[in-house]
């Protein structure tokens, strides 16, 4: 992990740290395995804090031995022996004054010729004389950093000297620039000795270092996945939301700045001019796999890819598909390249996609002018791609064939763009939804405009800055169209809910109801009456019951809703908190099929945490954690607001896993819901996090808690 400012450590000193959350965890490790096993190789991608780690683990103990380093650069591993004279050259002076006259000389020969042709033998002995018998106490500390320069020759009388001498007179730490197999290290240590890996930060470690930052934690989600959770590009994302830079909601060039746009540059920059040209190709393909790079650009390209997987640009999932580690590093590699070989690439991975969805794509990508043919073609595959449950992917292409349609076939511009924006807020990208939204009002489309805005606002889940944005917009587009005012009033009443306001929700979904039936729209008729019922559920009306079942009367006639909006989920709900489990289990998973063919992240998030809650109830623990796990999962994939997922994550580890993991989930939670002003979800992580510190023995921070959660707690009742 790189660094930046100043963070205590153990073993004495400080670390000058960017962000280390496992600082002390990984110092203690290289320490524990100086004792134990006389070396240490330490491995990780550029930028990852190798040098850093090398640096205050010889701070730690240059006390009590002697520190010796070598550095090599790009180029020395053709120079024999230059690592071994880098490292000669830092001694102490008279250093090797214990030593008889002809080693003294040879080894000054070493640092003082750029290649001699010296006996290997000699300058073993030699060297291994100089560690025995040197007064250093307890012995040496050799430190190579960047040993994929290291030549061949030093690595062979080092790895002679560290199996001859006795263990405690030299322990030895290598860092390598790699992210698979440290076999380069091993040359000098031997296989023996224990590998400590600098993987990137978890999600939960980016949002705590952007929160200290001042960046909104709600954005953790879209910065770590443009980052890839590497320390450098975290950091550098940090310092362009410092500059004013927005960090989510708009296309990388609009989030990325100067500092992160270089440090992906400098990343890339570490494979030659082959590999990055691979990189640009890989950069335009969606998904794929090993087999079909090869397949599109010949054999040559599997050196490539597997020089950029061992510098950890690129990395491989199961079934061999082959995925930048982050977003940014795929928007750079494919910066600069040519609109002349972005439309042959293009046109290229058209030809050997698989899959007839990505292949309607790439031909209408490599175009600029596309025919009739190819974007009915691309209407087919968006459509295709919609019933596979893949909305993003619809809406992108659906964005794309808009961009594309001539300008003398604005009907048809005009309704690829609203199915795009419907697309994207079933899939919860609440960018594309934007993106169509903008793009409908430069072309003036009134109603469609409508209709694009609220497929952004349903994109926007707990994010209620971005309802209280684009709300009113939409309402004032609406005018007297008591259908579109209808579904205005529909997110109004979860925008009321969301921050606190439960009589105002309710009061918004009787009017969209009664707007509903006026303008004979009966699917947003039933998702009023089932806000409305949720509602009175909360406020404890009497009539809740009773709309409820108006709501699930309606349903029976043919309406087509989002899950989540369904009065058969809010039943299963009820059903839930009145304990009435089998009922609500057996409603449940026949829920989650329609889920996860629906396209929605939301609505399976939701299917997901309700069964997750189901088993907390029955003692289910483990199976409780996998859906947890996998409603987490599904929202980090769609950009989601992580509140709600959090705080079941929360439920599932206070009951059967960790009071630890339970805190930690519970508090980032609140720290999100409470940045999006999502009251229901602040006070339900508080309640949960004081929840466990009463069961680990802290009442008064319990009490301190709780107190908060009851100032948060209007809106938190068993209604949703």
């Amino acid at each position: 992990m790189a660094v930046s400012g100043s963070t205590p450590v153990s073993g004495g000193g400080r670390v000058h740290a960017l962000l280390w959350p496992a600082a002390d965890v990984r110092l203690r490790a290289a320490r524990e395995a100086l004792e134990h096993h006389q070396g240490v190789v330490v491995t990780g991608a550029w930028g990852s804090g190798r040098s850093t780690l090398l640096a205050q683990l010889g701070r730690t103990v240059e006390r009590d031995a002697l520190v010796v380093r070598a550095c090599p650069r790009p180029g020395d591993e053709g120079r024999p022996l230059s690592g071994l004279a880098q490292m000669l050259a830092a001694l102490p002076q008279n250093t090797a004054d214990v030593l008889p006259r002809e080693q003294r000389t040879l080894l000054r020969q070493i640092v003082g010729e750029a290649a001699p042709s010296l006996d290997v033998l000699a300058v073993r002995l030699a060297l291994a004389s100089l560690v025995t018998v040197s007064g250093a106490s307890p012995g040496w500390l050799l430190m190579v950093d960047d040993a994929q320069w290291l030549d061949g020759t030093s690595a062979e009388v080092l790895r002679h000297v560290v199996g001859s001498v006795p263990p405690d007179r030299l322990r030895v730490v290598v860092a390598v620039r790699t992210v698979t197999r440290p076999t380069l290290g091993h040359r000098v240590t031997g296989e023996h000795v224990p590998t400590i890996a600098l993987e990137p930060l978890t999600l939960e470690e980016t949002v705590a270092h952007l929160e200290s930052r001042g960046v909104r934690a709600a954005a953790g989600v879209a910065l770590h996945h443009l980052s890839g959770g590497h320390p450098l590009l975290v950091r550098a994302l940090a310092e362009d939301a410092a500059e004013g830079r927005p960090v989510t909601g708009g296309r990388y060039s609009d989030v990325a700045g100067t500092h992160v746009r270089e440090a992906a540059s400098a990343w890339l920059a570490t494979v030659d001019d082959d590999v990055r040209g691979t990189l640009a190709r890989v950069a335009l393909a969606h998904e794929p796999t090993r087999l079909q790079v090869r397949r599109t650009w010949g054999s040559s390209s599997d050196a490539h890819m597997a020089s950029a997987v061992q510098e950890g640009i690129l990395g491989l999932l199961p079934g061999d598909r082959v995925v930048f580690t982050a977003e940014a590093l795929r928007y750079e590699a494919g910066d600069g390249t040519s609109e002349r070989l972005t439309g042959a690439a293009h046109r290229a991975l058209a030809a050997t996609s698989p899959d007839p969805v990505h292949a309607a794509r790439h031909r209408l990508l490599g175009q600029d002018r596309p025919g009739d043919d190819v974007l009915t073609g691309a209407d087919e595959a968006a459509a295709l791609a919609r019933a596979g449950g893949d909305c993003a992917l619809s809406a992108d292409i659906l964005l794309a064939a808009a961009e594309r349609t001539p300008n003398d076939r604005r009907a048809s511009r005009v309704r690829r763009l609203t199915e795009a924006a419907r697309d994207a807020g079933a899939a919860g990208r609440a960018d594309l939804a934007r993106r169509a939204a903008d793009a409908l009002a430069t072309a003036r489309a009134g109603r469609a405009q409508v209709v694009a805005l609220l497929a952004a606002v349903d994109a926007s889940g707990q994010e209620l800055t971005e309802m209280d944005e684009l709300l009113p917009r939409a309402r004032r587009l609406a005018g007297a169209d008591m259908g579109l005012l209808a579904a205005v009033d529909l997110r109004s009443a979860i925008r009321h809910n969301l921050g606190g306001r439960p009589e105002e929700a309710r009061r918004a979904a009787r009017r969209a109801a009664r707007e509903a039936v006026a303008a004979h729209e009966p699917q947003i008729a039933v998702a009023a009456l089932t806000m409305q019922a949720r509602m009175e559920r909360i406020t404890a009306h009497p009539a809740a019951q009773r709309t409820l079942r108006r709501a699930l009367g309606a349903e029976q006639s043919g309406t087509a809703l989002a899950l989540r909006d369904t009065p058969r989920y809010l039943a299963c709900r009820h059903a839930l908190f009145d304990d009435r489990l089998d009922h609500a289990e057996t409603a449940l998973m026949t829920l989650l099929p329609l889920a996860e063919v629906s396209g929605s992240a939301d609505e399976l998030q939701e299917v997901l945490r309700s069964l997750a809650e189901l088993d907390v109830r029955r003692g289910a623990c483990v199976r409780a954690a996998r859906w947890s796990e996998r409603a987490l999962a599904i929202g980090r994939g769609a950009g989601l607001s992580l509140g709600p997922a959090w705080y079941t994550c929360a439920l599932t580890a206070a009951a059967g896993s960790s009071f630890e993991d339970a805190a930690r989930f519970a508090r980032m939670g609140a720290l999100v819901s409470r940045e999006a002003g999502d009251l229901v979800f602040t006070s339900r992580n508080l309640w949960a996090l004081g929840t466990v510190e009463l069961v680990t023995g802290r009442p008064a921070q319990a009490a301190a808690l709780w107190g908060r959660w009851r100032s948060w707690n209007g809106s938190s009742g068993s209604g949703t």
